[in-house]
């Protein structure tokens, strides 16, 4: 009879030990989904940002392309020379 209480008080430390394992893991749980939950939404907002940029940074590409046959007449210095500049500078 003893030996079954002292197997039965052993146990019952073993239960306790694996019950405060048990909620320490749930609490390291609850603390890394929220940290996940956390980047996600970072991630989205990086995302998002990411987005837009690319938007603009295409919005941008299309404007100068498209005012580029301005800049070459009007800034010699940033494309290269056109027949008509070359023809007026040896004038």
């Amino acid at each position: 009879m003893a030996g079954l209480l002292t197997d039965l008080q052993r146990l019952y430390r073993e239960a306790e030990k694996a019950t405060e394992t048990y909620n320490g893991t749930e609490e390291r749980l609850k603390r890394q989904r929220a940290e996940v939950r956390r980047l996600d939404a970072e991630l989205a907002r990086t995302r998002a940002s990411l987005h837009d940029s690319r938007g603009a940074a295409g919005r941008l590409a299309r404007q100068q392309y498209q005012s580029s046959g301005n800049l070459s007449r009007t800034c010699g210095c940033c494309w290269p020379a056109t027949r008509s500049t070359r023809s007026t500078r040896g004038m």
